[in-house]
């Protein structure tokens, strides 16, 4: 049987390990976060970006959101039209097929005025 060099299982690990943090790290972040990482890290200041009002946007407007396509656009204004304004972020989970993952995934994007 073939002997494995100990240095190279190191190296094997090591590198197994960096790629996950990577990976981890980039998926972490949200998209449109980008451009306020490399103006921060030339020692600029980043705009926040302009978020979305969830009670005053449209269907196509939503559209554009992460996570969100024409089916739960739709869904987000006729709940909206049926039972008024959202008061929170978290008035969202009373809409049908719009859950905890997808308003984590808005609060970079969307507010509720």
């Amino acid at each position: 049987m073939r002997r494995v060099r100990p240095e190279l299982v190191m190296l094997a690990l090591t590198l197994a390990f960096a790629l996950f943090a990577l990976g981890h790290f980039a998926l972490s972040r949200p998209a449109g976060d980008h451009a306020a990482t490399v103006a921060a890290a030339r020692g600029g200041e980043a705009e926040a970006p302009e978020k979305l009002d969830l009670n005053t946007a449209t269907e196509e407007e939503l559209c554009a959101l992460p996570g969100i396509g024409e089916v739960k656009a739709a869904a987000i204004v006729r709940y909206r039209a049926a039972h008024g304004p959202f008061e929170s972020m978290e008035a969202l989970d009373d809409v049908p097929g719009i859950g905890e993952a997808t308003i984590e995934g808005l609060l970079w994007y969307a507010e509720v005025n």
